[in-house]
């Protein structure tokens, strides 16, 4: 049975309501490498309505191997904003998206407002220290925080609700 509806089969999976909370949800990526853009690939499809990318790093050779989301036209460029136009292309009517070139580290120990407008944390890969600093500031926002780590096949994931 086919539909018009492009989120059908997510509305079968956790209804109307939870669509409506997913399309409602303004998330902050700390980080842009291979494991988030495929966290925020994952929620853009289904319609995610607006994410922020946060890196500091320019996009080399070397994430042209393992990051589907940049390519050798990218090489130089701030990693956070290739990552953020590619994954908006994907789903351009419902989602928006934004790109800050800052480090994650910095931003935390600098700028703790600037967390407070997001219903969600994602942190990939980052180092125990800022991500202690981190969760400590989202406990204190009562902002929920997803940690994420890869190696290779394996990975980690981290919840503090």
């Amino acid at each position: 049975m086919a539909t018009d509806n492009k989120y059908d089969r997510q509305l079968r999976l956790w209804g109307k309501e939870g669509q409506m909370r997913l399309a409602s949800t303004n998330l902050l990526m700390l980080g842009a490498g291979p494991t988030a853009t495929e966290t925020l690939k994952n929620l853009v499809l289904p319609g995610l309505g607006s994410f922020t990318v946060v890196d500091n790093k320019m996009v080399g050779m070397d994430d042209c191997g393992n990051n589907f989301f940049v390519s050798v036209g990218s090489v130089g460029k701030p990693r956070a904003e290739v990552v953020k136009d590619l994954l908006v292309e994907m789903n351009p009517d419902d989602c928006t998206g934004a790109a800050r070139v800052a480090d994650p580290a910095h931003l935390i120990a600098s700028e703790p407002a600037f967390f407070e407008s997001f219903d969600i944390v994602v942190a990939a890969q980052m180092d125990p220290e800022s991500l202690s600093l981190l969760a400590a500031l989202c406990w204190e926002l009562r902002t929920p925080l997803v940690a994420e780590r890869s190696y290779g096949y394996l990975g980690t994931l981290r919840l503090q609700l």
